[in-house]
């Protein structure tokens, strides 16, 4: 059966949701300024401790992070972060109010209602992208910088000590066929000195042993279902960011023989997974190919139904050829319509569902919006 253009998106956006990662990481001393994670020179406010208690299930965590902090020059309002790891960029409004979800945050016991959200300028400037593919593309050359972040004030009086309490509820996030736990230490170096203690518990409650795949840093020990790590003096790097990686999301016996096209090549599954949604047209399923008894899955790409095409005018109507070899794929979308047999549609679908075979005569027009039109008329 065939998919068109709406479902195939649907389609993939699920399967990039699979990757989607989910982390959390320790409090950022003012977060806005410095890119972000770096303090201002005066701020001498140290994280005498940290304990981090999580409650690991096969689909999500609880998380509770307690921190004892002590300043040691004059007293001095720090705006606290908190990075918003689980954002995903191209699905998310920046301007939601109700974006805090699960986090809750306490100082001194006081809990803290004032909690904002802080988007870096760049992220801003992409989300005013209108073309959808380009926002895309912008974001996945991102991904991997500053997100947003939960944001509030807090008071560190001179030589007292604060403490702060954050916990939150989140998903497991997944990683091609993998669940992961992540938890970044290394966020912590933004503040003074290095952290004097640090204790991350990681109790398992319904992931069987033989799930577990990797632990890291592998310094920790195994106190029943526990899973510790006891820290001193620390001075942050990636190198000790705490992470889990368990429980096969696919298995390998029920992805056994099913096969992966793009564009009519060959593609592992993880390839077709990493497609970007905006530039899939249709999806075909068959299961009608002896060679692969579990299924085939075709997908086709905006390039590749535009340059099929444009291929298929060369030879017959060379005017119309001549014109679209100026265009790529992107600004096709945007500059041209399409009519085939007196009925217009979404331009990838309707150019998706064409044969060479078929066509009869291929003209250009003056469309609509100052578009140019592709009126199309089919061999009866």
């Amino acid at each position: 059966m065939k998919l068109n253009l709406m479902k195939g998106v649907f389609f993939f956006c699920i399967l990039v949701l699979v990757s989607l990662e989910v982390v959390k990481a320790d409090i950022i001393p003012n977060p806005t300024r410095g890119k972000g994670i770096v303090p201002g020179d005066s701020l001498k406010v140290r994280m005498v401790s940290e304990q981090v208690r999580v409650d690991l299930y096969k689909d999500h965590s609880e998380v509770e992070c307690i921190f004892e902090m002590r300043n040691f020059d004059e007293t001095e309002d720090v705006e606290v972060g908190f990075p918003m790891m689980e954002f995903y960029p191209w699905g998310m409004d920046l301007g939601n109010k109700d974006f805090r979800g699960n986090l809750h945050v306490w100082v001194d016991d006081e809990k803290v209602d004032a909690v904002e959200m802080y988007v870096p300028g760049d992220l801003k400037e992409i989300r005013r992208e209108k073309d959808k593919n380009e926002e895309f593309r912008l974001f996945r050359q991102r991904e991997k910088a500053n997100k947003p972040w939960y944001v509030w004030k807090t008071k560190f009086p001179k030589d007292k000590t604060v403490w702060i309490k954050v916990t939150y509820t989140l998903p497991a996030y997944n990683d091609k066929r993998n669940h992961f736990f992540s938890y970044l230490l290394s966020t912590g170096a933004g503040w003074w000195g290095t952290i004097g203690k640090a204790v991350v518990e990681v109790t398992n409650h319904d992931i069987p042993k033989d799930e577990i795949i990797r632990i890291s840093p592998s310094r920790y020990k195994k106190e029943g279902n526990k899973i510790v790590w006891k820290f001193k003096n620390l001075e942050p790097t990636i190198k000790d960011d705490i992470e889990i990686q368990y429980s096969p999301l696919v298995r390998k016996q029920e992805i056994k023989g099913l096969a992966w096209f793009v564009d009519g090549e060959p593609r592992s599954d993880g390839q077709f997974i990493r497609l970007n949604p905006q530039e899939i047209v249709t999806i075909e399923v068959r299961k009608d190919d002896p060679k692969y008894p579990s299924g085939v899955i075709y997908g086709f790409t905006k390039t590749y139904v535009f340059d099929s095409f444009r291929k298929s005018l060369q030879s017959r109507f060379p005017s119309v050829y001549r014109r679209l070899q100026q265009e790529d794929c992107k600004t096709f979308g945007e500059r041209f319509e399409v009519q085939v047999d007196g009925r217009k549609g979404d331009v990838w679908k309707q150019l998706s569902d064409l044969k060479e075979s078929q066509l009869s005569s291929v003209e250009l027009q003056k469309g609509s919006e100052g578009r140019e039109l592709i009126r199309i008329k089919l061999k009866k």
